[in-house]
């Protein structure tokens, strides 16, 4: 038989290559009608014997597949390994210490960690310093910090030592140049304040901002301090209300 031309192979989408991590030696089921589907599809030049032609011609339909599917295979593992040796190695939490910064902004009570987080992280391994008197606005004294597990240092020792620092408010321009090269968890809004993200941008700070994440995931949804603070905000304002009105409700 004169096996002249076979085509259409180089055609097949690299997805129909896919194999089931611990059933390498098995062809899924839509990966075999992929196939199944090409070979009718394949154009070829046969000899005279029909029979013979059609058997020889599986025979290297297959040899062909099989070739392919072993490549596609090798370089899916190859391109596996080179992007995990090209990702960043973990840091592991007992590395890494987190600050606690007082808020500087004119009538914010609020702090960006309470007694109650610091726990939490303290617990997992992460070191956390506070910075004293960060959350006595909060009615959370230094002591209550202590107890859990916390340092507790000045404003200039928490940037020191801090590898990440947790805010409530963007940080002012006295606060930014201590930023550089370090991570950032604190509300931005970078759309109002294109001056301090570009900064914090030049500096190679890394920056969370919380009132960014989309609300719509389901793991964002406990970091999302928008909708929390909106909802904080329509209690309040029943409250005043009730206050303010000159009858019952």
């Amino acid at each position: 038989m004169k096996l002249l031309a076979i085509t259409g192979l180089a055609a097949l989408p690299s997805a129909a290559f896919a194999f089931a991590p611990h059933h390498t030696s098995v062809r899924p089921v839509l990966v075999q009608q992929q196939l199944d589907a090409r070979r009718r599809a394949f154009k070829l030049n046969v000899g005279t014997n029909p029979a013979e032609d059609q058997k020889e011609r599986d025979q290297t339909i297959d040899q062909l597949i099989n070739a392919e599917l072993g490549a596609s295979s090798k370089k899916a593992v190859g391109g596996s390994q080179e992007q995990a040796s090209k990702q960043k190695k973990s840091i592991p939490y007992s590395e890494l210490t987190i600050g606690v910064l007082k808020e500087t902004y004119p009538g914010e009570n609020r702090v960006s960690q309470t007694p109650q987080s610091v726990k939490s992280l303290v617990d997992a391994g992460f070191t956390v310093v506070v910075q004293s008197g960060a959350g006595e606005k909060a009615s959370f004294s230094d002591a209550t910090y202590l107890d859990v597990g916390a340092i507790v240092l000045s404003e200039q020792q928490v940037f020191d030592d801090a590898d990440i620092i947790t805010k409530i408010r963007p940080p002012n321009d006295e606060e930014v140049p201590k930023l550089a090269g370090k991570t950032l968890i604190s509300m931005i809004q970078p759309a109002i304040n294109g001056d301090l993200y570009k900064e914090l941008t030049e500096q190679n700070t890394n920056v969370f901002a919380l009132d960014c994440v989309p609300r719509m995931l389901s793991r964002g949804q406990a970091f999302d301090t928008l909708s929390s603070q909106a909802n904080i905000a329509g209690y309040r304002a029943v409250i005043e209300a009730a206050e303010a009105f000159p009858r019952f409700f």
